[in-house]
């Protein structure tokens, strides 16, 4: 035991869950394209597997959190797992994509509950001077999920179908469980705190809304009476939130955190950058298997460079962390995003397989360095009773990042796609559609990603030289 420390057996069970969650996070992008054409829908409707998912689980993120201080990370950790591992195990017997849709959502519950124990469960065992390491290798291990899961999906979907992508999981899942259950003995100090129950409905209500008006603006359009009512529940929402969280003894979340620059300017830019991440990883597979006419294992290949580069380059980036702090890194991760970015617009035109890998692998690069360094500056600027809240933010803010980016690309792509084809988006369907009008419909929705990822750079205008240093 000597030679291996408590805390490094915590890490490696909790490494077990993510590995698990974060694989879901990409398995599915291999999806989209074969979903849409296996129930002849269109990429409005499919995006919803991803969206509900996101929904429901960057909606309860901070609550999980707020559970995790109460409870103890160890309960919240295995409770999310089983969670997890049912609807995963359900998924396989969906008739309709309807079906698949509010599955994935109530397994997203399960994943919030996982992600937002598994930050706290690790950096209430590691030391600050530590934590960069830690989180270095725990984004290896993200990356590892994240870069397999295409690859995997595109094997199992080639050799069997879409539903082996679902059901070949479970044993996995119930690994993580007996491990979780048996081993872990260490845990988040609990706190005898009252449970916030309006602050978290008010949460629930504010996220909801917002990601619901997003996703469906552009199919209902802007005087639905659903997005009129999301509109509103969203303006009433904020105010009811933000008086809640500030007379609470307990609050779900703490609203002065956020008079914190590195606390807000850190969680601010996860989401900006996250639109990208999600929007990334729902673009390819239809550039690469509709547009450019890959098989669907080669697609998956060419998704998985996207994260598995980063399984190298995280535990370097932990370290750098460590040494020179945050805030370097973090806009570097921005740069090369951007510019990877701006690469795939024209790679998409112009391009072939060899091109995209190679901008994907540059972007992996990016992702890399900016979540170790971004992870560290969040919970170092907490105070150590308040670590499950600071990971559930993190997690909150990296889930709406995505929910945003899919939500806006499926439906500017579905739009363009619309106006290309000269036809209504409901009676898109993909396998049908011109392979060019694909491309130049993906390069628009590139271009849309590109300028809100640009918004993190105004971002650091608003990071204070002096109260803002982010110490490693």
């Amino acid at each position: 035991m000597t030679f291996f420390p408590p805390k490094w057996i915590l890490f490696i069970i909790v490494s077990f869950g993510m590995f698990a969650t974060t694989l879901e996070g990409t398995i599915v992008l291999i999806l989209y394209p074969v979903i849409t054409d296996f129930f002849n829908t269109n990429p409005s409707t499919t995006a919803w597997i991803g969206i509900g998912y996101f929904l429901t689980s960057c909606s309860l993120l901070m609550t999980m959190g707020w559970l995790c201080d109460l409870w103890g990370g160890k309960k919240v950790y295995i409770y999310g797992i089983i969670i997890f591992t049912i609807n995963l195990s359900l998924i396989s017997f969906s008739q309709n994509v309807y079906h698949i849709i509010f599955l994935r959502s109530l397994q997203g519950i399960g994943a919030a509950m996982v992600i937002a124990s598994s930050t706290a469960l690790l950096a209430s065992q590691f030391s600050k001077e530590e934590r960069g390491k830690v989180f270095g290798l725990s984004g290896a291990v993200v990356g590892l999920g994240l870069g397999l899961g295409p690859l995997f999906g595109g094997v199992l979907i080639e050799l069997f179908d879409w539903k082996a992508v679902f059901y070949s999981r479970v044993p996995l899942s119930i690994i993580c469980i007996l491990l979780s259950t048996k081993i872990i003995n260490q845990n988040i100090p609990k706190h005898h705190i009252k449970l916030d129950l309006l602050g978290s409905l008010y949460l629930f209500i504010l996220l909801g809304s917002l990601l619901f008006f997003i996703s469906q603006i552009n199919l209902l359009g802007l005087f639905s009476p659903l997005i009129l009512v999301s509109i509103l529940l969203f303006v009433i929402s904020i105010p009811l939130f933000i008086y809640q969280e500030s007379r609470s003894e307990f609050p779900v979340v703490q609203i002065q955190m956020f008079n914190n620059p590195v606390f807000c300017v850190s969680i601010i830019t996860l989401i900006l950058i996250y639109q990208s991440w999600s929007t990334i990883g729902y673009i390819t597979p239809f550039i690469t298997t509709y547009g450019m006419g890959y098989s669907i294992v080669v697609s998956g290949f060419l998704l998985s460079i996207f994260s598995l580069i980063r399984v190298a380059v995280a535990p370097i980036a932990g370290w750098a962390t460590d040494k020179i702090g945050s805030k370097i890194l973090i806009f570097l991760s921005v740069v090369l995003l951007l510019i990877s970015l701006i690469l795939l617009i024209f790679v998409t035109l112009y391009g072939k397989a060899l091109a995209i890998s190679l901008v994907l692998g540059l972007a992996s690069i990016a992702f890399a360095l900016f979540d170790p360094s971004n992870n560290t500056a969040v919970v170092n600027s907490v105070p150590q009773d308040r670590l499950g809240m600071a990971s559930a933010s993190i997690a909150t803010a990296r889930q709406t990042g995505l929910a945003i980016g899919i939500a806006l690309s499926s439906a500017v792509f579905s739009e363009r796609l619309s106006n290309y084809n000269e036809s209504p988006v409901k009676s898109l369907i993909i396998e049908n559609l011109d392979p060019e009008f694909i491309l130049i419909a993906a390069r628009d929705t590139i271009l849309l990603s590109t300028i809100v990822c640009a918004l993190t750079l105004i971002v650091f205008i608003f990071w204070k030289k002096g109260s803002a240093v982010i110490q490693a």
